[in-house]
């Protein structure tokens, strides 16, 4: 099993969750009620054998048990490759210094070489003045959103 791209847990996270270990979660209900009102947090996770298994979370994503971390929520990232380049009106690939063209897509860990993955997110990062990784697939996905065909 591969391990996804994963930040830590936050529960205004719209996509889906994993534990530490990189197992897939199904959250069922994030209000349960007890008696220190701290364990919210109720799921399924996978075994081995594929067989689900209930577990209890913290609102900050601490397994109830505890004493292990490999079980902790965390949020799954998708993983991205920004391709970013400026094409004059020749259509000759010059240094990135306008923005006029952008493709993305989603890619999976074995498409890409994790040395040019970064070498081209730190690129786009810089020409979008984005100061952290998690927004740049957010602000492309924006980007070509508005430019409509023409992205």
């Amino acid at each position: 099993m591969t391990k996804p791209n994963m930040k830590p847990y936050d529960p205004e996270h719209k996509g889906e969750f994993c534990t530490r270990d990189g197992r897939p979660v199904r959250i069922l209900i994030t209000d349960r009620k007890c008696v220190d009102g701290r364990y919210t947090i109720v799921g399924l996770v996978p075994d081995m054998t594929g067989a689900e298994n209930t577990y209890i979370w913290s609102q900050k994503g601490e397994l109830y048990i505890g004493f292990t971390k490999d079980l902790d929520l965390m949020c799954v990232i998708p993983k991205r490759e920004a391709r970013v380049r400026h094409i004059t009106p020749e259509g000759v690939a010059r240094n990135i210094r306008t923005l006029d063209s952008y493709e993305s897509r989603e890619v999976m860990p074995d498409d890409i070489g994790q040395e040019k993955a970064r070498a081209v997110v730190e690129a786009a990062r810089k020409v979008l003045g984005i100061q952290h990784h998690h927004e740049l697939g957010d602000a492309l996905t924006t980007l070509c959103a508005a430019l409509g065909d023409d992205a």
